[in-house]
Parts: C-alpha cells; structure tokens; sequence
C-alpha cells in the first residue's frame, strides 16, 4: 500500500466510515467506485469494514487509530448472524441499515457552506442512522428521507446518493418540520 493521499479530508464528528471514505474519493475527483478500484481494494471487504480494507484507508487517509474506530463504531460494524455492533453496543442491523437514508438537510447544508466543493463537505451522521431517531437535536428538525435504495452497496455509496438530492439540499426545498425534541430523542442521542 502506497503512503497517505496528498488531497485527504478530516472525518466529521458522528461521521459514518462510508460517507468518509466517499468524501475521501471525491476530495481525489474519483467517484468511490474508481477509489477503490484505483487502490486494489474490495468492494465487499470496504462495505463489510475488513479490518484489512479498513487499515488500508486509515493509510491512504492518514487517520490514526482513535479515528478509525470512532468512524467504524458510528457506522455498524456487521457481527454474527443478524447483529451489528453500534457504539460499543450489540444491536439487530436492521435497526441502522433500511433501504431508506434519513438526515438533516439543515446539517449537510452548514458543512456544505463556505466550502470550496459544498458535496464533498457533506458528512452523514451515524445517529441519523438509528431507526428510532427521528429529530435533529441542532436544529429541533424531524430527519427527512434522502434516498430509498435497497441494494447496500449503491444505498451506502453516500457522495454517489447525495449528489443526486444535492440541490434540492442547497436550495432549500428538502427541509424537516419542526419539533419540540421528547424526553426520549434527548435520551437516545
């Protein structure tokens, strides 16, 4: 494996390890696909977090170990049978992996905001992953449906989504209702 990027990006807070490594490839003007592809990893071993994959971006992207874990415990790291290890906790996957991405427009929009490639800033949050969060605490926003895809290798190609609801994002049209946060969104996030 060849040294750190010259071109690399920070992970965000809460990012998930998908839609950083697809900022990565897009900071490089590759879609994730070619990044990949260009670097000899697999595809199966980047969407099933092969700890060989994994170190081989941390690598590319010069992140140090703190970071990795953080991006890899906020994205779901797949267990035995039907079980995701989430945030240091053993959850059923299909508690943070539907075919329906949810986030906060609000959000994407201010890390998209005085960059000089507005999509390549946008980071999706791992929290907006958790099929029971339903309201931005930030921006006291209910989360919106971003893309509805069933097939997990296109569904988490996150800049690939992104780009195609990018301008209704920016310009506003995709926003949540607002809402008072329960007890319970308090609690869970």
């Amino acid at each position: 494996m060849s040294s750190a990027l010259a071109l690399r990006t920070d992970p965000q807070p809460r990012e998930t390890y998908y839609a950083f490594v697809g900022r990565l490839a897009a900071v490089n003007g590759v879609s994730l696909q070619d990044f990949l592809n260009d670097f000899g990893l697999p595809k199966n071993g980047f969407f099933a977090l092969h700890g060989d994959v994994v170190d081989a971006i941390a690598q590319l992207a010069d992140l140090n170990q703190a970071q990795v874990k953080e991006l890899v415990t906020w994205t779901g790291l797949p267990q035995e049978g039907v079980r995701m290890a989430y945030r240091g906790e053993q959850i059923v996957s299909r508690a943070i992996r539907n075919p329906e991405v949810r986030g906060c427009p609000d959000c994407l929009r201010r890390d998209a905001k005085g960059a000089l490639e507005p999509l390549t800033a946008m980071a999706m949050r791992g929290h907006w992953l958790l099929r029971h969060c339903h309201v931005c605490l930030l921006h006291g926003k209910m989360l919106v449906p971003l893309w509805s895809v069933t097939r997990p290798s296109v569904r988490d190609d996150v800049q690939a989504q992104l780009a195609k609801v990018f301008p209704t994002i920016i310009d506003g049209q995709l926003t949540g209702a607002v809402i008072a946060p329960s007890a319970f969104d308090n609690y869970i996030l």
